[in-house]
């Protein structure tokens, strides 16, 4: 250690404080007078004692503190003496640690226009205590938890661990008190001592607060000035935010176990001294962390040309929207942000007169949706929303994803779950039916989840890391893979990819989010309604035009056999092939396809089908609770699993139906149509149009409708459509004057025989063209029928 070093040689006990930062020690006969003035407090060391001897010895000696207790009272003459020496030292000072605040009126009496009170709570820094050119520093209630300097005491097998060597004060406080037990004295001449029990308890609290001592307390200063020397090099910078202030609790990612505030030292055994060079060779980076703030810079390197910088790192908070995935306001008349609607069917119901709400009845009511340009990293969430439930005594989800997170109501508490069915649930507070509450989590991979009640943190939970899972970006509002429909009323709900603080949550609760679609909402509604009023006439002027051209009015036009769309078929295997012609239908259960092919054949047949028919369908005598759970999670899978560009499963005027793109190939609906103006034509007596019949037979000769399926649950849907297909098709080949080509009368008779193997009337007709045509064929033919025949009905073909 280079300068002057004091000695002692009273044995009395002796409070030394001094800040800790500086490699020498200064006595009152060679004090450099701009010492105080041109450096930080702490970069000098300072010396404070309790009254041992007389003040103008201490004054002389170098001691510039003093704690002030029931046993340490200065008298009239001593702060006189005091005053007489600032006033000869303009630019030194003095600072009393006032423990039971006896000596207050006398320091105000003294001191007032000069001194300047360090309150509890207070965080003042350094530099504002420079800046108000006061030369009496006051630290008041030190005695008390919340003093403006943190006590830490060292004594004989102290704990390891800086947290539990914490007596008083908030550790994140600008001043640090060390008292090393007045004991020491013994141990003085133990080098191990000094270097391993006393140096890991300094570099303990270091490394997890930044902070060396500003005031020590010990009888045995030549035991500190030896410690220090055994201290490593340390790095000084310093956080600051926006106003100037020092900035509190920040992280650092190459420091995993310090927390720090304002002036920050980081001792590192990277650097090593040189002494060819006469310098200290090593590097270091330094990059602070906090919740809801970016910093300028974000990261900077310490080497052997800047080591001694004292380098500033601003704290910048982050905007309120900033990494926000998307935003449903779910407000009648307001625009969600970053969203793709992909299947929306909720009520919205008014909550005042001027604004109604979304509202999920806990039956049909979901949205499915997708977020745009998502930057979601799978490490780092909080999910926002405000909800009214109606019932709170079971399972009910709010928002999820496919085989992934899911955010929901469980058994009265707000929960988190993870894939795996991992719940983390806030077993703290139990939520309130039929009351608005805003609600909110975060997640932090591999550290913890905070749950929200009204912008207050109710739990803290640490977690393992577990994957969030979003499958492309997708959502579901109100319902999870599990059936949990969601009942009551929802608004602003919201997801960032990121952790919002505890303020940024308050926030939110108080109505300050998001600051962007706040304000640009007029701009973005004029913008969206001009949108809409031009999208909207020119689907109006398409109808018209493509109006007249209908075969029918049914809910889908269906007339291209090929489509660039995709196509759905179920004449034959059951498919429904994207635009590159694979058939998306593998990946989907049997049970599945068959609830998929239910609610298509009724959408054709009585444009929808009611929830509790199609339940009667598919799971007679299930409870209506639990055929709507399985329908929930029937539902997820197919249109998680089927594009919505091909078809969307919709709920509307109390029956389920599928909605398709105009586009899309749908075979059951084209043969649907066909078969209606087919069946028309021949009442009528009308012309048939070749097309029609080519169109017609072309459909039908894939095979029996969805004949990879064999089920009881679909055996009624079939025998419809087949009874339906026979009929028109004995009707074509009964006509009294054939319409049609031999070619074309083969061709029907064929088909009859893909739905009726024995078919009678389909063999007279088929046989008969033969008989004119080709005597050899016509006799295999007869042969192959009449075996036909006795295989299914065990019996002789005798006509």
């Amino acid at each position: 250690m280079k300068g002057t070093t004091i000695h002692f040689n009273f044995s009395t006990l002796l409070i030394i404080s001094f800040f800790f930062i500086s490699v020498e020690y200064v006595s009152s006969q060679n004090v450099n007078s701009n010492i105080f003035r041109s450096k930080y407090i702490d970069e000098e060391i300072f010396v404070t004692t309790s009254k041992n001897k007389p003040i103008q010895e201490l004054l002389d000696i170098g001691y510039r503190a003093f704690i002030l207790d029931s046993n340490t009272v200065f008298n009239t003459s001593e702060f006189i003496f005091i005053k007489t020496f600032l006033k000869n030292n303009p630019n030194d000072f003095i600072a009393f640690i006032n423990n039971a605040n006896l000596n207050t009126l006398k320091i105000n009496k003294y001191f007032k226009n000069n001194s300047l009170l360090i309150e509890p709570n207070s965080h003042s820094l350094s530099e504002d205590l420079l800046s108000h050119k006061k030369q009496v520093l006051v630290f008041n209630n030190f005695n008390i938890k919340n003093s403006p300097i943190t006590y830490v005491k060292m004594g004989v097998g102290m704990p390891i661990d800086a947290e539990k060597l914490f007596i008083k004060g908030d550790p994140s406080n600008h001043f640090t008190l060390f008292e090393f037990n007045p004991n020491y004295k013994q141990e003085l001449t133990d080098s191990n001592f000094i270097n391993n029990t006393l140096k890991e308890a300094v570099l303990n609290y270091l490394r997890k607060t930044g902070k060396f001592a500003n005031f020590i307390c010990t009888n045995n200063p030549e035991m500190v000035i030896q410690l220090k020397k055994e201290i490593p090099l340390t790095i000084k910078l310093k956080t600051t935010n926006e106003n100037g202030g020092y900035e509190k609790n920040i992280r650092w990612k190459h420091q995993p176990f310090l927390q720090s505030f304002g002036v920050t030292h980081i001792s590192s055994d990277v650097f090593r001294f040189n002494e060819q060079r006469n310098q200290y060779l090593g590097k270091l980076d330094v990059e602070p962390y906090k919740e809801g703030f970016n910093f300028i810079p974000e990261l900077f390197t310490f080497n052997t040309n800047n080591y001694s910088l004292f380098k500033n790192m601003q704290a910048k908070k982050i905007e309120i929207d900033e990494n926000l995935d998307f935003y449903l306001p779910l407000h009648g008349d307001s625009f969600s942000y970053n969203i793709l609607e992909i299947d929306k069917n909720i009520q919205y119901h008014k909550e005042t007169k001027k604004k109604s709400v979304a509202f999920f009845d806990g039956e049909n009511n979901v949205f499915y949706f997708k977020a745009l340009n998502s930057d979601f990293e799978k490490r780092a969430l909080t999910v926002s929303f405000f909800a009214k439930p109606k019932h709170i005594n079971n399972n009910y989800s709010i928002l999820s994803t496919n085989n992934g997170f899911t955010i929901k109501i469980r058994k009265g508490h707000l929960c988190l779950t993870f894939p795996g069915v991992i719940d983390i649930v806030d077993r703290k507070t139990e939520l309130k039916k039929d009351e608005w509450q805003h609600l909110a989590i975060t997640y932090k991979a591999g550290e913890y989840v905070k749950f929200y009640v009204n912008g207050i943190l109710t739990d803290f939970q640490v977690v393992k890391q577990y994957e969030l899972k979003t499958d492309d970006n997708k959502y579901i509002l109100g319902n999870d893979q599990w059936g949990e429909l969601y009942n009551g009323n929802l608004k602003d709900v919201a997801l960032w990819s990121r952790v919002l603080t505890d303020q940024e949550i308050n926030r939110v609760f108080n109505g300050e989010f998001p600051v962007k679609i706040k304000n640009n909402n007029k701009e973005f509604q004029f913008l969206m309604v001009l949108s809409i009023a031009l999208v909207i006439g020119t689907i109006v002027l398409l109808f018209l035009k493509r109006r007249k051209k209908s075969i029918s009015s049914n809910r889908f036009k269906t007339f291209k056999k090929n489509s660039d769309s995709g196509s759905i078929k179920c004449f034959g295997t059951f498919e429904i092939t994207n635009n590159k012609g694979v058939n998306i239908l593998n990946d989907l259960p049997f049970k599945q396809k068959i609830f998929l092919f239910v609610i298509l054949y009724y959408t054709m047949e009585e444009k929808g089908i009611s929830p509790q028919k199609l339940s009667d369908i598919m799971w007679p005598g299930a409870n209506a609770k639990r055929a709507k759970n399985i329908r929930s999670t029937y539902l997820q899978n197919i249109r998680a699993n089927i594009p919505n560009k091909l078809l969307k499963i919709k709920y509307e005027n109390k029956k389920w139906f599928i909605r398709a793109d105009d586009d899309l190939f749908i075979d059951l609906f084209q043969y649907n149509q066909l078969n209606a103006v087919i069946t028309e034509s021949i009442k009528k007596d009308l012309p048939i149009k070749g097309d029609e019949l080519n169109s017609f037979l072309s459909i039908l000769e894939k095979g029996e409708l969805i004949a990879d399926i064999q089920s009881e649950i679909v055996d009624n849907c079939k025998s419809t459509i087949h009874s339906k297909i026979l009929d028109v098709l004995e009707d074509l080949l009964n006509l009294k004057t054939s319409k049609f080509s031999q070619h074309q009368l083969l061709r029907i008779a064929d088909t009859l025989f893909v739905f009726d193997v024995v078919n009678e009337v389909a063999y007279t007709n088929k046989n008969r063209i033969l008989e004119e045509e080709n005597k050899t064929k016509a006799l295999k033919f007869q042969q192959q029928f009449k075996k036909d025949w006795e295989n299914y009905f065990n019996e002789p073909y005798k006509k």
